[in-house]
């Protein structure tokens, strides 16, 4: 992308590896209904999610079409980034300037677009 060498099993190697900051809030989920809320009901647990947007609205006031949206962005999605723009950082060997270019025009615009696209056609 962008005239930078990166093959297909790098981007898998820095995709998969950045992955795995998404279990650490299933962890802390589990952690939080284990230690502090002991007794939570279905919904409770379903709009829970460490560090989100989420957690600043009403979960029983939004739409359906909204939950996942809210869920999706997330300080762990930030690190996600974070750990992608490196990773390309890393195998490119360019400035990471040039990496935050290519994490933006790619991952960041589609998952924006994703999350738009998700409000939409969800009823």
């Amino acid at each position: 992308m962008f005239g930078f060498r990166i093959t297909f099993t790098q981007c898998w190697s820095v995709v998969m590896a950045a992955e795995f900051i998404f279990l650490v809030p299933e962890i802390l989920k589990i952690g939080w209904f284990m230690v502090v809320e002991t007794d939570p009901t279905l919904p409770e647990i379903r709009a829970f999610y460490p560090f989100s947007l989420m957690n600043l609205v009403d979960y029983e006031t939004i739409g359906k079409r909204f939950a996942y949206p809210l869920r999706a962005l997330s300080v762990f999605e930030i690190f996600y980034v974070l750990i992608m723009v490196n990773g390309v950082h890393l195998f490119a060997k360019r400035d990471k300037r040039a990496a935050w270019w290519i994490v933006s025009t790619s991952y960041i615009l589609i998952f924006f677009l994703w999350l738009i696209f998700y409000i939409i056609v969800y009823k």
